[in-house]
């Protein structure tokens, strides 16, 4: 039997050309990204995204390791999908074919269930497949790298990847695009999703 039939059709997000998908399940595109401050001789961080085409909703939490077996990054993970009401239903979750990342896409789907998830693997070196989330990732990193500069200038000190304030810059810059980046069709992605305005204290 023929899988469902989906329509693509481009619209920017964020200012970097997301695609968006109307019609079907919604899908969520998941990947591990490496990150780190504007300061020199930094060490990479480990940090799980999350992007909803659709919606254009985002989700970003540093890892102490990849796989299911960071509690944090997952339980995080399925408190967002709760948010935008996909706890349940049925929901296509694309990675790529590395270990880590499949082994988190599995654990989401047994979560999820009773709800359906529609688990897809990207080929390899199609990075178009994951094209939304990837861009996610660099306008994540660059929101980070922003709220860790003015932190620095506000209280004379510099921060690096390892530090406490590291693992909130990224689910801060999360919170701020999610609730306060207005997309070119109008509304933020917060706006799309709960059918409100977003009144939380930045």
């Amino acid at each position: 039997m023929p899988g469902p039939l989906f329509w693509r059709v481009s619209e920017p997000a964020l200012g970097d050309g997301s695609v968006r998908r109307d019609g079907g399940p919604p899908l969520i595109e998941i990947d591990y990204s490496f990150m780190r401050t504007g300061e020199t001789n930094d060490v990479l961080s480990t940090v799980l995204l999350a992007y909803t085409t659709r919606t254009s909703y985002g989700f970003a939490a540093k890892c102490d390791k990849k796989g299911p077996s960071d509690h944090y990054a997952l339980n995080s993970l399925l408190r967002w999908l709760n948010e935008q009401g996909l706890g349940t239903g049925v929901t296509r979750l694309r990675s790529d074919s590395e270990v880590s990342i499949r082994a988190v896409a599995t654990a989401i789907a047994a979560s999820r269930r009773p709800g359906e998830t529609m688990v897809e693997v990207s080929p390899v070196h199609s990075s178009s497949s994951l094209g939304a989330v990837e861009r996610w990732s660099q306008s994540v990193a660059g929101l980070v790298r922003t709220l860790l500069i003015d932190a620095g200038r506000r209280l004379k000190c510099k921060f690096m990847a390892k530090d406490a304030l590291f693992a909130w810059a990224v689910r801060h810059a999360a919170f701020l695009h999610n609730r306060f980046q207005a997309l070119q069709r109008g509304p933020t992605p917060f706006e799309q999703v709960q059918r409100q305005i977003g009144r939380a204290h930045v």
